[in-house]
C-alpha cells in the first residue's frame, strides 16, 4: 500500500472511532460521510467488536509504505482488506448512480468500461479484471455481493474465509445458493 492508502487507513479508523463519542446531531452527518468515503466502513464497526476496532486502528497506525497487504496479524490483514473492499465498493456505488440507483440493471461491462476517462479508468483497470473474467467469476451484474466475491478470488479465499477476516465471525452473509461454487472452495476454478 502507498503513503497515501495508509494515510487514507488511518483516518478512516480514526472518525470511525470518533463516531462513538459523538452527541447525535453530530453523529449523524457525521455517519453519513463515514458511508460515502468508505462504503462498508458503518457495516464493519457494527459487526466487529469495539476490542478488535482498537486493534485495527492501532495496525493502522503502524502501516508502512510499500509492505505487502498479506501478512502481519489479523488486525492489519483486514484493515488491508477493508481498504481494497472500499475501492471497489466506491466503484459500484458510483455505476449505480450513474444509472439511476438500480444495481441489478448495471452490467460488469460498465464496470470494466473502456470509457472512463483518466486517472479513474486506470485505478478502475488495477481494481477490476476484464468484464469477461469477472462476468465468469462472479455473474453478470454489480452489486454488492460481487465486490466481496471479487476480494475473494484475488485473495484465494473463499467467501467464508474472507468473511471471517473482514468481521472475525461466520454469520448469514457466508454463503447464498447464487454463490459460484469456488467461492465455497477458492481451489475450485469459477
Amino acid at each position: 500500500m502507498s503513503a497515501r492508502d495508509n494515510d487514507e487507513v488511518r483516518e478512516k479508523y480514526k472518525r470511525v472511532v470518533a463516531l462513538e463519542r459523538m452527541a447525535e446531531e453530530e453523529r449523524r452527518p457525521a455517519l453519513r460521510a463515514v458511508a460515502r468515503r468508505w462504503p462498508g466502513a458503518l457495516r464493519e464497526a457494527e459487526l466487529v467488536s469495539p476490542e478488535a476496532m482498537a486493534a485495527r486502528t492501532e495496525a493502522a497506525r503502524g502501516l508502512v509504505a510499500g509492505e505487502p497487504r498479506r501478512g502481519g496479524g489479523a488486525p492489519r490483514e483486514a484493515v488491508t482488506l477493508w481498504h481494497a473492499l472500499h475501492h471497489l465498493l466506491r466503484d459500484q456505488r458510483t455505476l449505480r448512480l450513474e444509472s439511476g440507483g438500480r444495481s441489478e440493471e448495471v452490467s460488469v461491462d460498465r464496470l470494466v468500461a473502456q470509457d472512463v476517462e483518466g486517472a479513474e479508468r486506470e485505478d478502475r483497470a488495477r481494481r477490476w479484471p476484464g468484464a469477461q473474467h469477472l462476468r465468469a467469476l462472479t455473474g453478470a451484474n454489480v452489486r454488492p455481493r460481487q465486490a466481496y466475491l471479487w476480494l475473494a478470488a484475488q485473495t484465494s479465499l473463499s467467501l467464508a474465509g474472507l468473511h471471517a477476516k473482514l468481521f472475525r465471525r461466520a454469520g448469514r452473509w457466508d454463503l447464498r445458493d447464487d454463490d459460484p461454487p469456488w467461492s465455497r472452495d477458492p481451489s475450485v476454478s469459477g
